[in-house]
């Protein structure tokens, strides 16, 4: 996860889009990696990817709870559509 944070910041964004096989089960155990992953996404340019991994986030309050990701995702998905309208 540390190592998915600082690549998340730009330095490798290819470490933080690595996703091992069953990654997703583990995601829903800790969603701040799905939250660095979707910022990773987003970085690269890429439009679906993050906004899956932010409505993961978003999809499940519960699991959430007052953590800043949980707002934060919203603002990603933000990012995402206006990333999506300005590629069409």
């Amino acid at each position: 996860m540390i190592r998915a944070a600082i690549a998340a910041r730009g330095v490798n964004a290819g470490i933080a889009l690595e996703e091992p096989a069953g990654s997703a089960t583990y995601e829903l155990g800790n969603l701040y990696l799905a939250y660095l992953r979707g910022q990773a996404y987003l970085g690269a340019g890429q439009g679906p990817q993050p906004a899956a991994k932010f409505q993961k986030i978003l999809d499940h309050p519960g699991l959430v709870m007052n953590q800043s990701f949980g707002a934060l995702a919203h603002l990603g998905l933000g990012q995402v559509s206006v990333l999506l309208a300005a590629s069409s």
